[in-house]
């Protein structure tokens, strides 16, 4: 048998990146145009306004650039505030 190159799955795959941006409290806020003690508000259990969903990654709060979108969705109205 000839020579034959030996090629492991793990060398085939390739990482895609996330299909969203991971942002941090204070880019949210900035994005917002709120402080970063709303948005850090807006995670209390007894607020009436809940936030956008978040994630801890290793103890940091960090926020999808899709569940920002997403929630941006669900605060929509047609209401005008008076």
């Amino acid at each position: 048998m000839g020579d034959t190159a030996h090629v492991s799955v793990m060398d085939q795959k390739t990482i895609s990146p996330l299909p969203y941006v991971m942002l941090s409290e204070e880019q949210v806020a900035d994005l917002l145009g709120v402080s970063i003690r709303t948005v850090q508000g807006w995670r209390s259990k007894n607020r009436k306004v809940k936030g956008p969903k978040f994630v801890k990654v290793g103890g940091r709060i960090r926020y999808r650039s899709t569940a920002i979108s997403e929630w941006l969705d669900e605060q929509e109205t047609d209401e005008i505030a008076s």
